[in-house]
């Protein structure tokens, strides 16, 4: 919210507080896939569709999914 306000804090590496529930859902955390391929990080993706969770059921969206990253090289997943 700090760096929204104009401020220059770096990220945090902890859990989320807060939901972000914007609608169409949106939440981003850690390194993204074309920053990854421009780094040279290996990952490994997981995607799970979330149509049939009862928020999608509820406001009617079928186009919910969540995707996964893994550092493959990490040795950590």
């Amino acid at each position: 919210m700090a760096n929204l306000l104009g401020g220059n804090r770096a990220p945090t590496t902890g859990p989320s507080r807060a939901p972000c529930t914007p609608s169409p859902s949106v939440l981003h955390r850690g390194m993204s896939p074309p920053l990854a391929a421009a780094t040279g990080v290996d990952l490994i993706t997981v995607q799970h569709d979330l149509a049939e969770t009862a928020r999608a059921q509820v406001e009617d969206d079928d186009a919910a999914g969540s995707s996964w990253y893994a550092d493959a090289g990490s040795g950590d997943i």
